[in-house]
């Protein structure tokens, strides 16, 4: 089971959020959509990704796509708007990671 400790051990750019339910919950959500079937020894990579990849949605207020401004002082932040054909786990580092993962994992079961 992943913990908020492994995601921040990995993505130590999320330690800043409080420690509590909503990580909770998120890593939660992350880990009913990554099974074990598919994933087997990369599940815990793809619930820190996944989780990551909420997190960073979470962080924008639910707005996908690419960062198109960004300004340091008073942060703001304009993301461009992606269309229906595109990806949202592209839309972040931590979702094209998993994605990348993914596509290495066997589309069918070894047999030995």
């Amino acid at each position: 089971m992943v913990t908020r400790t492994d995601v921040i051990t990995r993505l130590p750019e999320f330690a800043d959020i409080e420690d509590g339910p909503y990580f909770d919950s998120v890593i939660a959500s992350a880990s009913r959509q990554v099974g074990p079937k598919k994933w087997m020894h990369h599940q815990n990579d793809g619930v820190i990704l996944l989780t990551g990849h909420l997190l960073e949605l979470g962080k924008r207020n639910g707005r996908s796509g690419a960062i198109k401004s960004e300004k340091v002082g008073d942060l703001q932040r304009d993301y461009s708007v992606g269309n229906a054909t595109t990806n949202s786990l592209a839309s972040t580092s931590y979702g094209s990671e998993y994605l990348r993962l993914l596509k290495t994992l066997p589309t069918r079961p070894l047999v030995c």
